[in-house]
């Protein structure tokens, strides 16, 4: 499992999405009305070993974490 923690100034809805190396997503999930900090859970237990890009969009702002899944 990796975790994604974000922090939120207002009461937002949040998609999260993982692509891996070929810009494939391999997970997608949104959430609503999230505010404050909020650590979320995003499972790795279907993804192959290696480096994935999880897109993060708030509002209209994108924020991009690197996820190394490792087994």
């Amino acid at each position: 499992v990796a975790v994604v923690d974000i922090k939120l100034a207002h009461l937002n809805d949040v998609t999260i999405q993982v692509y891996n190396t070929v810009g494939q997503i391999v997970y997608s999930k949104s959430y609503n009305n999230l505010s404050n900090e909020q650590l979320i859970s995003i499972p790795t237990s279907n993804l192959t070993g290696g480096i994935y890009t999880a897109k993060i969009k708030v509002a209209d702002q994108i924020i991009t974490q690197q996820i190394v899944v490792a087994h």
